[in-house]
């Protein structure tokens, strides 16, 4: 029967006993500590099983631009003589964490030492050191040790890697001496000639006995033997690092201003603000449907380091976005693709590009007055963002089919013009794409003037059962096109309509003489005052009279601003007793909702 073990519970073999004690013995001879870690416990982040991570790079990044220093400090026992604080690729035997050789005991290193620490709510993960180094003259035995050592904390057996468990605490490290190997490979011994570079090591699991990351990480370097206390064994240099940072919290926030069913304005404004714990907020974004439409960034620190890779999360600190963020965004027409309705998110992003939703709403664009605009088109008068899916009639179908035209009698025509009092009648039907009639569905009559935008009547027709439709339309109102529209749902502005119709109606003016009859040589005038709706400047008027038959015009004049107009005509080739037709004829004119018509015919009486 087998037993389950666990990592550090299982007894000690004898075999591993002795071989704890050789490498203790071993490290116990080794001599002196170049750069060491003081370290303390940070608080503990609660584990996440899919915490997102971002790097962070010092002094250069991948692509070796220049950077500073970063979150890397001097361990508080390390003095400037021991470290260096610059950044620039290896051209000297001294640069950036720069540490003379200490001599020590034991597996762990003392003295002083560069360190970073993880922002509070993250950890670190993992690093990648660039790093070169110079044998001095006087000292051509020298060899060292380069390491990254975690956080301290109690260790009882001091056997345990902090990092990766397999082994003691500088098993993940790079050996380097005189001679050619793996690890890298000293320029010369002589100091006056420039560090080698090109020297990679990778510490990819730095983990703590908890399985997680570290919260503290120092690099060092120790002398492996042969070496004297405070003895400068080599010259050591990092000229780039890399540190992976483990973020296992979303950032948190909100924006109250976005709620369903909202209608967008011009300017629709959302107040948002968002927190977060780990590497900061890395910017607030407006989505429409998932897509970004508006961003706000967290600030130049948030700004990734290297664009030149796919990688956009790498900064130059641990904690490189502010903790706190708020903004205001805008939402407006230009930023909904089309007038149907949108999910819109206000999203906050953190350093480890974790995204937070802040809020969210099914959103539409208001609809215009007359409920249409020439980008979007027609929009859905039953419109219902924030309720549920109504569909609009039986047999309801998106790829529906509408017909209209006017009645004229038993027959359907294209086109009809009528007079200024007359109340023409539509007559249209609604059918699925299978021929079915749309039964009990709501539909609109849209109307536009000549040169005018499109409007939705304020009242639905409803379908028949045989799916038609039939409606009086006003009197006294000009010329103009006419649709028949249908929108399948109530949570749609896509709808469906019918080819245009055109309605004309014919203007018309009042007319009245002066006196009721003439002699020859007389001056008649007539006044009038024509339909005001509509009417543009200087509109003509012309004065007709029966001639032969046939309506002859033979004077012209311009209404005023009132429709108010004035002709006159003298009499004088009348030698016998003439009764005269006349009529005062309104044409049509561009800009002019109505086409062309006339008075009442006014007959006068003239004698010699």
């Amino acid at each position: 029967m087998s037993r389950v073990r666990g990592r550090y519970a299982a007894p000690r073999t004898t075999a591993e006993s002795r071989l704890t004690s050789r490498r203790s013995a071993t490290v116990a001879r080794a001599t002196c500590l170049v750069v060491a870690v003081t370290a303390s416990m940070l608080t503990v982040v609660s584990a996440v099983a899919h915490a997102a991570s971002y790097s962070v790079w010092a002094c250069a990044n991948g692509s070796g631009a220049a950077l500073g220093v970063g979150s890397w400090m001097r361990a508080a026992d390390a003095s400037l003589s021991d470290v260096q604080a610059t950044c620039a690729e290896p051209s000297a035997p001294v640069g950036a964490f720069l540490a003379t050789a200490r001599a020590t005991s034991g597996t762990r290193a003392g003295g002083g030492g560069w360190i970073v620490a993880a922002a509070r709510g993250t950890r670190i993960t993992s690093l990648d050191v660039w790093w070169s180094w110079q044998v001095p003259a006087s000292t051509p035995r020298g060899a060292i040790r380069v390491y990254a050592l975690g956080s301290a904390f109690p260790d009882p057996t001091r056997a345990i890697d902090p990092f990766d468990g397999k082994g003691r605490c500088c098993s993940d490290s790079a050996f380097v001496n005189l001679k050619t190997g793996a690890f890298g490979v000293p320029t010369t011994i002589n100091p006056a000639v420039a560090l080698n570079k090109f020297n990679h090591q990778s510490f990819p699991k730095l983990r703590t006995l908890d399985g997680r990351g570290t919260p503290l990480v120092g690099l060092s370097a120790s002398c492996v033997g042969g070496c004297t206390t405070n003895e400068v064994v080599a010259l050591y240099q990092a000229y780039r690092v890399k540190t992976v940072v483990e973020d296992a919290v979303a950032p948190a926030g909100k924006a109250d201003e976005l709620s369903d069913g909202m209608r967008v304005g011009p300017d629709t404004t959302i107040d948002a603000t968002a927190s977060d714990g780990g590497g900061g907020v890395r910017e607030l974004t407006l989505r429409v449907d998932g897509n970004v439409v508006q961003r706000i960034p967290g600030g130049d620190g948030c700004v990734d380091v290297d664009p030149s890779n796919s990688d956009p999360l790498e900064y130059n600190v641990m904690k490189p976005c502010p903790g706190t963020m708020a903004g205001r965004l805008t939402l407006g027409a230009a930023q909904m693709p089309d007038n149907q309705p949108r999910r819109v998110t206000v999203v906050a992003t953190d350093a480890a590009g974790q995204d937070t939703v802040l809020s969210s709403a099914r959103a539409a664009l208001a609809a215009p007055s007359g409920s249409y605009d020439p980008k979007n088109g027609f929009y859905n008068p039953d419109l219902n963002v924030a309720g549920d899916r109504k569909i609009n009639g039986s047999n309801a179908d998106a790829g529906a089919k509408l017909t209209l035209g006017f009645a004229r009698g038993h027959r359907t025509t294209k086109g009809r013009i009528v007079s200024y009092s007359t109340r023409a009648r539509i007559r249209g039907r609604v059918m699925t794409a299978a021929k079915k009639p749309v039964a009990r569905a709501r539909v609109w009559l849209a109307s536009r003037l000549r040169g005018g935008q499109w409007r939705i009547s304020r009242r639905p027709l409803i379908t028949s059962r045989r799916g038609t439709v039939s409606a009086r339309l006003r009197a006294r109102s000009p010329s103009r096109s006419l649709r028949l529209l249908y929108f399948p749902s109530t949570d749609t502005n896509a709808g469906r309509m019918s080819r245009s119709r055109s309605l004309r109606v014919r203007a018309t003016t009042s007319i009245q003489s002066d006196q009721g009859g003439y002699r020859n040589g007389d001056t008649l005038t007539f006044t009038g005052r024509i339909v005001k709706k509509r009417l543009i400047d200087h509109k003509s008027v012309y004065l007709q009279a029966i001639v032969r038959g046939k309506w002859r015009t033979f004077a012209t004049t311009e209404a005023d601003a009132k429709g108010h107009w004035r002709m006159t005509h003298r009499f004088e080739a009348t030698r016998r007793p003439t009764r005269y037709t006349f009529r005062a004829v309104i044409p049509s004119q561009t800009g002019y909702s109505w086409s062309t018509g006339h008075s009442r015919r006014v007959r006068v009486l003239v004698t010699p």
